[in-house]
């Protein structure tokens, strides 16, 4: 099956070719006023078919110029500026007149309002006037970039536009804080904000403009004019009952042309998850710079997992500082300091029962209390060179970490106590360099990278006391490695086609080192273990690729090649085996009168599997979890082959406010290697095994987003579906397992009076499996959001929030939750506002959910936060 795929898409390949969307000649021009020949901004120019339908419509930019790709079915074409008497001519002789005069009209009017459209288009540049959107109740700017239609924001706080993630985030046309935008999304007044642009295809190297235009889109915030060139910002503060707990913030920023600076601080006990403010949100895992960091050895507590808010659940102390800094140098040069820090003490409690098979199934029952602690800095520094011919950027980051889990766990009956130290650190340098003269393009980028972590961990009875006992399980890992990778490149450039050739290069190197001692009832271990491994991947590769730009779209193809060493070294034996792999790719893109976008892709590939933990000797994951080491260094290697394709399509109408887009990916796996589970009342035995394994992948994805502005309604409808097949062995079983999930989210927004806002969430889902033809009851879960704003007084707003879920734990057997929350504010004037707030109104107390995977299940159920009552106040500066 792979031959004929590698052979079809070899043959697509070789008749292919690689191009992107130039700019269509259409129409264009600059409007005039009549008398002085002065240009005119702000025109409004509509375009109407032959029976009157408008197609679309665009404003004249500062200097009354214009610019839209042709409509082929467009017959007339309006221009309209307030004291202008409207302009109207047929479409044909608008493509060949490139300056329309506009004549004053004389009336005498008593009194002019003037609206502001809510969204406006110009080239690829989509305006969103954020007066048109924004309600009393909204504080920041993520709180209004969830109604902007077309744009998304999903609970990690990554914004998308039409279902992807964006590339850049910029203020006032500065990427200011790199991928850790969630502080300004979290944090910006939105009284500060004038508008929200999404910029499509944008390409932030000015060397690359007029070359392959990015898939993605960036986003860019403008402040308005009274909070630039001084500090301004927001402090509040939160306390309640208990009166232990509190809710504190701060964030400061400046912005002028040469110097933005942004900080935030966040510090609560109420539950709020803040560890995602400094993550970084971009996806860079396109880029031939990018290498995963490992996962730390010791996994988190399993709460931590709950679909739930954690304001909910979450029993902690949290802290997060950010410091950002940017400063213009020149024109095109930019150095950027970046410093983070995040701290956290959780302590969590859950009960959670799991039954692995059927026939002869294995029960565990569970009940685990613990405390999570981290601490982590995370500093950076850039300079950017951005110039017209030549692109330079050099990224500095370090991460320094420390993390301890400090749990009792019942299993079975049985007691323990576990800990768990880990301090994983980085520091690592990314080079990106690009240079441009005439029609060749030269190009280089580099990472490097040294990681060192180390992790403990030890377990004892829990009868035993930890001062006077040694632990049971003592296990010591410490792991290292480093990376060096990277491409150097050359292009040809023309007006319909680009050749380029790459050069890319690998050197990996990772080291483990682990020493166990194991000492209790039924050791199927040594007492004492220890092991050295490390593990190198060298390669070199080139990679030839071709672009054929064509109206609307482009066509490209690639052909990678390279050459890898793949090795295992450890105090008793060496193995080192040798591959030649090459990664068909071909991409394809149009774009359709401004209002549609198609695209597709496919590709195949093999690589080194970095999925299976493979050691030398035993490893403890936690206090039952164990993975067996392979004592066949030959089946240590594995190479994981891919079949990838995907497409969407993308479809928007800036006059109608209308977005809508479908997309799908696909992709299958083959490897020579699986795990084998093997389940116990007290242990579970991980093996890595030798034999076949496929796998499977499909996601669907729709989107609808439809905003009626003259009404106040706002709809967003979003639809997934995942089908995921994978390979079941455990305990003498083997099978393939489908799990099929059906998602969906409707959220409407009504805000047509300005005495009260109502807004609605609707998310279903359903969650089958299928194996050896036995199809599982299917889960069900629905959850239902309202949230009402009523403003009866100019300074007052009450707000009341409630959550209803009806999630099945097992068939026809359901758990039902229904939460309330509120809030009184008063906002005595601009500056200040004071508010009190009720968490968890009717004092739900516990949360349960059951979960299927094959022929196991899986229930947890955990307390919950009790009723909350806070006085809260905020400073606006």
């Amino acid at each position: 099956m792979r031959k004929y795929i590698t052979i079809v898409i070899g043959i697509i390949c070789t008749f292919s070719s690689r191009g992107y969307a130039e700019k269509t000649k259409g129409l264009e021009g600059v409007v005039v006023d009549a008398k002085s020949l002065k240009p005119i901004p702000n025109v409004i120019c509509k375009l109407y078919d032959v029976s009157g339908k408008m197609l679309g419509y665009f404003l004249t930019d500062t200097k009354g110029s214009y610019h839209i790709k042709a409509y082929p079915i467009a017959k007339r074409v309006t221009y309209a500026h307030m004291g202008y008497k409207i302009h109207s001519i047929p479409y044909i002789e608008a493509m060949q007149e490139h300056r329309i005069k506009l004549y004053t009209k004389v009336q005498k009017i008593a009194q002019v309002t003037v609206h502001v459209p809510p969204i406006k288009g110009t080239k690829d540049t989509i305006r969103y006037n954020i007066g048109s959107f924004v309600e009393k109740k909204d504080r920041t700017i993520g709180d209004v970039l969830k109604k902007l239609p077309g744009i998304e924001v999903s609970k990690n706080g990554t914004v998308k536009y039409q279902g992807e993630a964006i590339s850049r985030f910029y203020i006032e046309g500065k990427d200011l804080l790199g991928g850790a935008y969630n502080q300004a999304t979290n944090s910006l007044p939105v009284d500060a904000v004038a508008q929200v642009q999404i910029m499509e295809h944008h390409q932030h190297k000015r060397a690359l403009e007029g070359t392959a235009p990015p898939r993605q889109a960036a986003l860019n915030v403008t402040i308005k004019k009274g909070h630039k060139m001084r500090m301004f910002g927001e402090v509040k503060g939160g306390i309640g009952t208990p009166w232990t707990s509190w809710d504190n913030s701060v964030f400061l920023m400046r912005v002028n042309p040469k110097h933005q600076a942004l900080i935030t601080g966040k510090m609560n006990n109420i539950g709020k998850d803040i560890s995602g403010e400094t993550s970084n949100r971009l996806d860079y895992s396109n880029q031939s710079t990018f290498d995963p960091l490992p996962e730390d050895l010791y996994g988190e507590l399993v709460a931590q997992q709950i679909p739930l808010p954690t304001s909910r659940y979450l029993d902690n102390n949290s802290l997060c500082l950010g410091v950002n800094e940017l400063f213009s140098l020149s024109k095109h040069t930019e150095f950027r300091v970046n410093t983070s820090y995040y701290g956290d003490a959780t302590d969590q409690s859950c009960l959670m029962y799991q039954r692995y098979g059927v026939d002869n199934p294995v029960t565990v029952q569970t009940f685990q209390q613990g405390v999570y602690k981290t601490n982590r800095v995370v500093p950076q520094l850039q300079i950017e060179h951005n110039g017209d011919q030549f692109y330079l950027e050099d990224k500095m980051k370090a991460s320094f970490s420390w993390q301890k889990q400090d749990f009792s766990v019942t299993n079975n009956g049985v007691h323990r106590k576990q800990v768990n130290r880990q301090s994983p650190n980085f520091m690592d340098n990314t080079l990106d360099m690009s240079l441009r003269k005439e029609k060749w393009l030269f190009s280089m980028r580099m990472l490097l990278r040294y990681y060192d972590g180390e992790s403990k961990m030890d377990v004892w009875n829990a009868s035993s006391s930890k001062k006077e006992t040694s632990p049971w399980l003592h296990q010591v890992a410490d792991r290292n490695y480093w990376v060096a990778k990277g491409e150097v490149g050359i292009g040809s450039l023309h007006s319909k086609r680009e050749l380029k050739l790459r050069l890319h290069y690998l050197l990996k190197q990772d080291h483990l080192s682990s020493i166990g001692t194991y000492d209790f009832v039924g050791n199927p271990l040594d007492t004492s273990v220890s092991g050295d491994q490390t593990k190198s991947e060298y390669s070199l590769g080139m990679t030839p690729s071709y672009r054929w730009r064509f109206r609307g779209g482009y066509v490209h193809f690639e052909l990678p090649f390279k050459v890898e060493k793949l090795g295992w070294e450890t105090s008793s034996e060496n193995q080192y085996h040798y591959y030649i792999s090459y990664i068909p790719k071909i991409y394809f893109n149009y774009e359709h009168l401004d209002l549609w976008e198609f695209r597709l892709d496919a590709s195949y590939d093999s690589d080194v599997s970095n999925d299976l933990v493979v050691t030398q000797t035993p490893f403890f994951k936690d206090y039952r979890t164990l993975y067996r080491n392979q004592s066949d260094m030959d089946q240590w290697f594995d190479r994981v082959s891919r079949f990838q394709t995907g497409g969407s399509i993308m479809y928007k109408d800036l006059a109608t406010m209308f977005f809508s887009s479908l997309s799908g990916t696909y992709y299958k796996n083959w490897s020579h290697q699986y795990h084998d589970y093997r389940y116990s009342s007290q242990l579970t035995e991980i093996l890595p095994t030798w034999g076949s394994n496929e796998s499977e992948f499909l996601y669907v994805s729709g989107i609808i987003d439809k905003t009626l502005y003259g009404t106040g309604l706002t709809f967003k409808l979003k639809g997934d579906y995942n089908n995921y097949k994978s390979l079941f062995s455990q305990n003498g079983e083997q099978f393939y397992n489908r799990s099929q999930i059906v998602t969906g989210t409707f959220t409407t927004i009504f805000k047509k009076y300005k005495w009260f806002s109502l807004d609605y969430n609707l998310v279903g889902n359903y969650m089958w499996q299928k194996y050896e033809e036995v199809v599982t009851d299917p889960l069900r879960s629905f959850t239902h959001r309202v949230d009402f704003h009523l403003y009866p007084f100019k300074t007052v707003i009450l707000s009341m929030v409630g959550d209803y879920t009806q999630r099945e734990l097992s068939k026809e057997r359901f758990s039902n939750y229904f939460f309330m929350d509120a809030e009184l504010r008063f906002s005595p004037g601009k500056r200040w506002d004071f508010s009190f707030v009720v968490s968890n109104l009717f004092d739900q107390d516990q949360y349960k959910i059951g979960t299927e995977s094959g022929v196991n299940y899986s229930y947890i159920q955990l307390p919950l936060r009790d009723r909350s009552m806070r006085m809260k106040v905020a400073l606006k500066l």
